[in-house]
């Protein structure tokens, strides 16, 4: 409790580790708040959960709490989980994709990931699972990996983003939240954008918390 209240006037470390996948990361209290950050940028709990929460009323709060299956690709502490059950009221099921150990390690342990209700997570590639035979299909879908502040080329290619969006409902949604600070991160995204706008009905959302760009996916028109 004293660190807590300490947390208000200045951060305070509470613990580190080692991951092979996503580098050193480390745990700080925030104005009360247990985050998680790795060595170049915030993985849950800090500004990621604006973002997601931004990305979130561009698909629109009513219509996310009213869904019954969603697909969160890359979980980390699990930030998500908590804005759609506890801040958005979502009861559905969740399911959750996470390639890192060490960070469903740290969500169990830290995070109590492992008392959420309705959700089933898996450790796994995620882009080896959207192409697994007789997958459910999600009303919503949300891509959130990295590895540290980097991004696989995967999620960027035609094939991987037509795998995810063969398992969106009739009515369903990506979200796919990025990051763009380098001239090669822009130039990503400028790609990206471009191959978007010929299959699908897409939006963007640009300069959200200063350095990421979300992307919102439907079916084509």
């Amino acid at each position: 409790m004293f660190k807590k209240i300490l947390s208000y006037l200045y951060p305070i470390k509470v613990g580190e580790r080692k991951s092979d996948i996503s580098g050193q990361l480390e745990l700080t209290l925030q104005n009360g708040i247990l985050i998680l950050d790795s060595q170049h940028t915030n993985y849950s709990y800090g500004s990621v959960s604006h973002i997601l929460y931004y990305g979130l009323k561009k698909v629109g709060i009513k219509r996310v709490k009213e869904m019954k299956n969603i697909l969160l690709l890359g979980v980390g502490a699990g930030c998500i989980i908590e804005l759609l059950q506890k801040i958005v009221g979502y009861k559905g099921q969740i399911t959750g994709v996470e390639l890192d150990p060490e960070i469903i390690k740290i969500a169990t342990q830290h995070f109590g990931i492992d008392k959420v209700k309705n959700l089933t997570l898996h450790l796994a590639d995620a882009q080896e699972y959207v192409q697994q035979p007789n997958l459910p299909h999600y009303d919503l879908i949300v891509i959130d990996i990295f590895q540290d502040d980097l991004m696989p080329p995967f999620l960027f290619t035609e094939t991987f983003i037509a795998n995810v969006v063969k398992l969106l409902t009739p009515q369903g949604a990506l979200l796919h939240n990025t990051i763009r600070v380098t001239p090669a991160a822009e130039a990503r995204n400028e790609a990206f954008w471009t191959m978007l706008n010929k299959h699908y009905n897409a939006q963007r959302f640009q300069k959200v918390e200063g350095t990421n760009e979300l992307f919102l996916i439907e079916k084509q028109k």
